[in-house]
Protein backbone atom coordinates (compact mmCIF):
# COMPACT_ATOMS: atom_id res chain seq x y z
CA UNK A 1 0.00 0.00 0.00
CA UNK A 2 0.98 3.67 -0.92
CA UNK A 3 2.27 5.94 2.05
CA UNK A 4 -0.31 8.46 2.58
CA UNK A 5 0.10 11.67 1.27
CA UNK A 6 -1.36 14.87 3.11
CA UNK A 7 -2.33 17.68 1.28
CA UNK A 8 -3.45 21.17 3.11
CA UNK A 9 -6.70 22.57 0.94
CA UNK A 10 -7.51 25.80 0.96
CA UNK A 11 -11.26 26.09 -1.12
CA UNK A 12 -9.91 29.75 -1.89
CA UNK A 13 -11.48 31.56 -4.47
CA UNK A 14 -15.20 29.73 -4.93
CA UNK A 15 -17.66 26.47 -5.63
CA UNK A 16 -19.66 27.18 -8.36
CA UNK A 17 -23.19 27.27 -7.00
CA UNK A 18 -26.25 25.79 -9.23
CA UNK A 19 -30.26 24.88 -7.63
CA UNK A 20 -32.84 24.20 -9.52
CA UNK A 21 -35.11 26.90 -10.91
CA UNK A 22 -38.41 27.11 -8.93
CA UNK A 23 -37.25 24.72 -6.57
CA UNK A 24 -36.57 25.49 -2.69
CA UNK A 25 -33.91 23.09 -3.09
CA UNK A 26 -30.81 23.17 -0.86
CA UNK A 27 -27.49 24.79 -3.60
CA UNK A 28 -25.64 21.84 -5.07
CA UNK A 29 -22.19 22.78 -5.84
CA UNK A 30 -21.11 21.80 -9.76
CA UNK A 31 -17.70 23.14 -9.76
CA UNK A 32 -14.91 23.78 -7.10
CA UNK A 33 -11.56 25.98 -6.96
CA UNK A 34 -9.10 25.30 -4.49
CA UNK A 35 -5.30 25.30 -4.01
CA UNK A 36 -3.35 22.61 -2.22
CA UNK A 37 0.11 22.19 -0.54
CA UNK A 38 1.44 18.60 -0.56
CA UNK A 39 3.57 17.07 1.99
CA UNK A 40 4.72 13.43 2.66
CA UNK A 41 4.60 13.89 6.49
CA UNK A 42 1.73 14.93 9.11
CA UNK A 43 4.47 16.86 11.16
CA UNK A 44 4.87 18.63 7.90
CA UNK A 45 1.59 19.35 7.18
CA UNK A 46 1.04 20.82 11.04
CA UNK A 47 4.01 22.97 11.13
CA UNK A 48 2.89 24.65 8.09
CA UNK A 49 -1.05 24.69 9.73
CA UNK A 50 0.73 26.66 12.49
CA UNK A 51 2.54 28.82 10.15
CA UNK A 52 -1.23 29.66 8.19
CA UNK A 53 -3.05 30.34 11.45
CA UNK A 54 -0.45 33.29 12.60
CA UNK A 55 -0.59 34.84 8.69
CA UNK A 56 -2.41 38.33 8.29
CA UNK A 57 -3.57 37.49 4.36
CA UNK A 58 -4.13 33.70 4.41
CA UNK A 59 -3.93 33.46 1.22
CA UNK A 60 -1.13 35.09 0.48
CA UNK A 61 1.06 33.19 2.70
CA UNK A 62 -0.58 29.59 1.77
CA UNK A 63 0.61 30.53 -2.00
CA UNK A 64 4.36 31.24 -0.58
CA UNK A 65 3.96 28.79 1.29
CA UNK A 66 2.85 26.24 -1.58
CA UNK A 67 6.16 27.42 -3.72
CA UNK A 68 8.50 26.80 -1.01
CA UNK A 69 7.27 23.53 0.11
CA UNK A 70 4.87 21.37 -1.88
CA UNK A 71 5.41 18.35 -3.61
CA UNK A 72 3.13 19.15 -6.43
CA UNK A 73 3.56 20.83 -9.84
CA UNK A 74 1.10 22.98 -9.01
CA UNK A 75 3.49 24.65 -6.28
CA UNK A 76 4.74 26.89 -9.40
CA UNK A 77 1.16 28.50 -9.05
CA UNK A 78 1.26 28.75 -5.39
CA UNK A 79 -0.65 25.24 -5.69
CA UNK A 80 -3.58 26.82 -7.17
CA UNK A 81 -5.38 23.87 -9.31
CA UNK A 82 -7.93 25.88 -10.41
CA UNK A 83 -11.42 25.06 -10.85
CA UNK A 84 -12.36 21.31 -11.40
CA UNK A 85 -15.71 19.56 -11.44
CA UNK A 86 -16.75 16.99 -8.57
CA UNK A 87 -15.47 13.46 -9.68
CA UNK A 88 -11.89 14.53 -10.89
CA UNK A 89 -10.20 14.62 -8.06
CA UNK A 90 -9.20 11.72 -5.41
CA UNK A 91 -12.19 10.60 -2.87
CA UNK A 92 -10.78 12.18 -0.31
CA UNK A 93 -10.10 15.75 -1.74
CA UNK A 94 -13.21 15.79 -3.69
CA UNK A 95 -15.13 15.60 -0.71
CA UNK A 96 -13.74 18.52 1.27
CA UNK A 97 -13.23 20.81 -2.11
CA UNK A 98 -17.26 20.30 -2.44
CA UNK A 99 -18.40 19.96 1.18
CA UNK A 100 -15.94 21.93 3.28
CA UNK A 101 -16.23 25.00 4.77
CA UNK A 102 -14.96 27.52 1.78
CA UNK A 103 -12.06 30.25 2.49
CA UNK A 104 -10.35 27.95 5.12
CA UNK A 105 -7.51 25.70 5.08
CA UNK A 106 -8.51 21.81 5.84
CA UNK A 107 -6.28 18.83 5.89
CA UNK A 108 -6.60 16.15 3.59
CA UNK A 109 -5.06 12.51 3.95
CA UNK A 110 -4.93 10.74 0.22
CA UNK A 111 -2.97 7.77 -1.24
CA UNK A 112 -1.77 9.39 -4.19
CA UNK A 113 -0.08 12.38 -5.52
CA UNK A 114 -1.20 15.06 -8.14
Amino acid sequence: MAPKVLALLATVLLCCIASVAGQDAAPVAIQAHASHILVDTEAEADDLSVQLGEASNLFLKFAQLAKEHSKCPSSRKGGDLGTFDRGQMVPEFDKVAFEGEIGVVHKVKTHRRC
